[in-house]
């Protein structure tokens, strides 16, 4: 099975010089490439209400009850609008620890211990089975079966999440489905005040703990040069993806620490890639 990877970078702020990037998974290298002409996704995310997820009965989102009255995602922070993408077999992923980028990123007017200028950068990066793409456009309904077996875990069936007192919202029990929940890039919690973000997430296939220097990546912007790793799971059914932390995600939305609840997060932002047609060339080219 193939496997792709796509990596994103947007320069947020340039100083002078261009950050060159080595990436490897474990101690196998990849490619390496300078971070160039990288720049913000300059138009509004449209929440395009075509797909099929959007339409199930499993799926939820932000303002479900009310989908029209805000036809656009509010973007925080930066979204890369190219990524470098590279097609992997499966037999160099199965078992490996770590997507790793090697950063060297030096620039800056750094003199006798202070810094006004230098270059930043904000990075995504994603990565799932060549067949899965499938999943995410218009016939994506005839593969959720699989997809359902090899990416979401069993926590995520549907029947768990029913309340018999039935308080919580979409209170119903739906046999032999897994819950969606479509993210824009972030998980909130309104009870903390206004805008509070409680995490980055962009869900699946994006990479959901990013660390830069072996600290928690948890800023829109980071400078200097430094290792960004995240780490890779082998799931029971040999598929790889990025760590989603299932038990973390559990944890918060079981205990209502995030508005965004209940379901395994699926990235609304990818769903609007594929149906603008970016990975056209891999949709059905498994075999690639």
């Amino acid at each position: 099975m193939k496997y792709l990877l796509g990596i994103g970078f947007v320069v947020t702020q340039k100083y002078k010089k261009d950050p060159i990037v080595r990436v490897s998974i474990d101690d196998r290298f990849l490619d390496e490439f300078t971070v160039n002409k990288s720049p913000d996704h300059d138009k509004e995310w449209m929440l395009d209400f075509d797909p099929w997820v959007y339409k199930a009965p499993f799926t939820d989102w932000m303002n479900h009850r009310r989908p029209w009255e805000k036809m656009s995602i509010k973007m925080w922070g930066t979204f890369p609008k190219k990524f470098n993408l590279y097609v992997i077999d499966e037999a160099h992923l199965k078992h490996k620890k770590q997507l790793v980028i090697d950063i060297a990123n030096s620039d800056s007017n750094y003199t006798n211990g202070f810094m006004t200028k230098s270059t930043l950068l904000d990075f995504r990066a994603f990565l799932l089975p060549l067949k899965y793409l499938k999943f995410f456009y218009h016939d994506g309904y005839k593969v959720r079966k699989d997809f359902n077996e090899d990416i979401i875990d069993d926590a995520f069936d549907s029947e768990r999440y029913f309340d018999p007192e039935g308080l919580e919202d979409n209170n119903f029990k739906i046999a032999n489905e897994k819950r969606y929940y479509m993210v824009q890039g972030f998980v909130s919690n309104p009870a903390l005040g206004k805008n509070v973000i409680v995490k980055r997430i962009e869900g699946y296939p994006f990479a959901y703990d990013i660390s830069w220097n072996g600290k928690p990546l948890d800023t829109w912007q980071f400078g200097g040069s430094g290792k960004l790793t995240m780490n890779l799971l082998t799931k029971a059914s040999g598929t790889v993806l990025f760590d989603p932390k299932d038990e973390e995600i559990l944890k918060m939305q079981n205990e209502k620490k995030v508005t965004e609840r209940p379901g395994f997060y699926i990235s609304q932002k990818f769903f609007s890639m594929v149906h603008q047609n970016m990975f056209d060339k891999y949709l059905y080219n498994e075999n690639l």
